[in-house]
């Protein structure tokens, strides 16, 4: 794919405490977010996300602690909880 055809990230849709562009939802948010995200699998969407793996590492080689908390079922999409139900 030719350089000029590429989406390249727009700075007017960056907020003041964003670092971090994801390329698979174009979007600028923090870095912090997308490794808590890939950490926790708290969005179907970014589980298996390699630029997120990527940032786990880079995170984690900092020295900085992991955002981990307790299981929560996984999105398919922003506000769908996937329900789980258990039979005994």
């Amino acid at each position: 794919m030719p350089e000029h055809d590429r989406a390249q990230p727009s700075e007017a849709t960056r907020g003041p405490h964003d670092d971090f562009f994801c390329h698979k939802y174009q979007v600028w948010y923090r870095l912090e977010d997308c490794v808590y995200r890939g950490v926790n699998k708290t969005y179907a969407g970014c589980a298996g996300c390699f630029q997120g793996h990527v940032n786990i590492r880079s995170w984690e080689s900092a020295g900085r602690p992991l955002p981990i908390e307790a299981p929560r079922p996984l999105r398919e999409a922003p506000g769908d909880v996937l329900v789980q139900i258990r039979r005994s």
